[in-house]
Order: C-alpha cells, then sequence, then structure tokens
C-alpha cells in the first residue's frame, strides 16, 4: 500500500512538471510571434485598397499638400511607390508586399539614379540585405558638386540644367552633361569623369538637330 501510495505521488509530480514543461514552450514559442506581430503592425504599410480604388493603368499619382510628387506603380509582385518634391534632385523609393503591403525594400535616389544605403526586408521588418551603393564611389556626389562648381553649375539647382548618371562598369565614373547655351539643348557638352579620382577622363560636344 505504502509503495503503491509513492508511485502514485512520484508519477503526478511528474505530470505536474511535464505539464509546467509545456506551459513554459507554448509561451517562449507564442512571444515572438507576439513580437513580430507587433513589429508589423507598427511598419509602413500600402495602402492596396486605395491604390486599387484609384489607379489608371496600374499607375497612380497625386501630390501632398505640400507639393512633393507621389508615383505608384503596380509591379508582379510588389507595388513601387516613388516620391519626390520639384525644388529637389533628390527622391525616396519604396517597394511593397504584393499581399500583405509591408514595406521590403527602400533607398535614395539622385537624379534618378540609386545613392546611398538600399535595405530589403521581409515581411516581419527583418533586414535581409543592406547595399551600399556609394562604397564604391572614392569621390562622392558632395566632390562632384564642388568640381561642377568651377563650370558653374550647380548640381543641386533643378534649375541648372544638369543632367548626371553614373556607374561601376568597369570603373567608378559619372557622366554630367549640360547645354552649352541656356536657351537650346541642341549643343550639349559631356563630361565623363573618374568615380575615384574625380579627373575628367573625356569630354565631348555634342550637337543635335532641332
Amino acid at each position: 500500500m505504502e509503495n503503491t501510495s509513492k508511485k502514485y505521488i512520484t508519477v503526478k509530480l511528474l505530470t505536474w512538471w511535464a505539464l509546467a514543461l509545456c506551459i513554459t514552450n507554448c509561451q517562449s514559442q507564442t512571444k515572438p510571434a507576439t513580437q513580430e506581430i507587433k513589429k508589423l503592425n507598427a511598419m509602413e504599410i500600402f495602402d492596396i485598397a486605395n491604390f486599387k480604388k484609384n489607379n489608371v493603368d496600374g499607375v497612380y499619382e497625386f501630390t501632398l499638400n505640400d507639393s512633393t510628387e507621389v508615383q505608384q506603380f503596380e509591379n508582379k509582385t510588389s507595388y513601387t511607390q516613388k516620391t519626390e518634391h520639384p525644388s529637389s534632385f533628390y527622391s525616396t523609393y519604396k517597394e511593397f508586399d504584393k499581399t500583405s503591403g509591408v514595406l521590403i525594400k527602400s533607398g535614395q535616389e539622385f537624379h534618378h539614379f540609386p545613392i546611398g544605403m538600399w535595405i530589403e526586408y521581409d515581411i516581419y521588418g527583418r533586414v535581409l540585405k543592406e547595399d551600399d551603393l556609394d562604397k564604391p564611389f572614392k569621390f562622392t556626389i558632395k566632390d562632384l558638386a564642388a568640381k561642377m562648381i568651377q563650370e558653374k553649375k550647380d548640381i543641386y539647382d533643378v534649375k541648372s540644367q544638369v543632367t548626371i548618371s553614373r556607374g561601376t562598369n568597369p570603373e567608378p565614373y559619372y557622366i554630367v552633361s549640360f547645354p552649352l547655351n541656356s536657351d537650346s539643348w541642341n549643343e550639349q557638352r559631356i563630361l565623363v569623369i573618374d568615380g575615384t579620382t574625380g579627373k575628367t577622363i573625356k569630354e565631348e560636344i555634342t550637337i543635335s538637330e532641332g
């Protein structure tokens, strides 16, 4: 009888211990999920319903109260949003998941080419990838701006008639072009500038009929 009682107590204790362990494990599994939901709710979400209501052929364009221009596009697996103020060559790029509307990619552009840190996220807001697009360019955009001032051109001024692009193949470079005559775009001066040293490695004048 005494042995039976001891066995009963032992089994009961083991049962309670197993139950407590199960509760602890369940809580530890539920907590991260709850945290992810809170994180998801705090993230920027694309208004899919509003886009579907207002888009024309997959594009929705509108202007904010501060004159910022917003362009939204529908892609195969995502939505893209670009915002730009008329007084600036800088713009913001954002990409959102097609199903949930959650932000999955963000970055900045200058003269319509990507600059700075571009970041990709999963649907819980966790960073998947960071890509510093300025890293290959030892001669920075600020350096380029100083160089172009010598040419009496302000690359930050939207009225300057300057267009800029850049690339890294085979080595980092900038291409800057602007009209020789502010009254006509027919004659263009084009400078190819080394993205490492800042030296002008090529210069030419193009003339187009118009």
